[in-house]
């Protein structure tokens, strides 16, 4: 289960809990707040050495699938389901690791741009939308994401919604030059494809903001 991260509740019980599925169509808590899980669950010692022990053959997808089962309740996400989604979410990045590590002079980088739109949100969007394009799949329902940006999260979430089918996408950002030009292509090149609707506003991103929380 999941509360808000606003919930000053002076006792468990007398939060407002929510399941993982209406955490993940909400998007924000009714008091505003972020979803944070009621419990973090603690990963005994002896898993987290297998882990290691099993470092060299393990995927990204593998490691992730194993962190999201301790978050995501097998009763609204089977196994087989999460693992589906999982694997398919980062099928089309540019490298097989997914994320990968490079050596340069004294450091370690962690390379986070192979995703589609070359934004690190890309790890995060893929595996989120497949979610809830089964979830919808189950229930038989259909979404609208309404997306306002400055920039790298628009394109993230047309990529990663724009073959889903019972999700379409209209996504807001600030013209008039206000964003990179490779973003704004990214965006306005996926304009009419399967549901995606790209719309220039006026005004900066923190002035997009203002209709948009009054939309929500």
């Amino acid at each position: 289960m999941y509360v808000s991260c606003r919930d000053t509740a002076s006792s468990t019980s007398a939060r407002r809990r929510y399941s993982f599925r209406e955490a993940v169509f909400s998007g924000w808590a009714e008091d505003g707040g972020m979803f944070v899980p009621e419990e973090i669950p603690v990963i005994p010692r002896a898993t987290l050495s297998s882990w290691r022990q099993n470092a060299a053959a393990w995927t990204y997808s593998e490691c992730c699938f194993a962190v999201l089962r301790r978050f995501v309740p097998r009763g609204q996400v089977p196994d087989e389901v999460l693992r589906g989604i999982v694997g398919d979410a980062f099928a089309g990045f540019g490298h097989g690791d997914v994320v990968c590590s490079r050596a340069i002079g004294g450091a370690t980088v962690l390379e986070l741009f192979h995703g589609p739109t070359l934004a690190f949100k890309d790890l995060g969007m893929q595996v989120l939308c497949k979610i809830l394009g089964y979830f919808l799949e189950q229930s038989d329902e259909r979404l609208n994401l309404l997306v306002g940006t400055s920039g790298d999260t628009g394109s993230s979430a047309i990529e990663a919604v724009k073959d889903i089918p019972r999700v379409t996408i209209t996504v807001l950002y600030p013209g008039c030059n206000r964003i990179a030009r490779l973003q704004e292509l990214q965006m306005t090149t996926s304009d009419g494809a399967n549901g995606v609707k790209v719309i220039a506003v006026d005004g900066t991103s923190d002035d997009l903001d203002v209709p948009m929380e009054t939309l929500f």
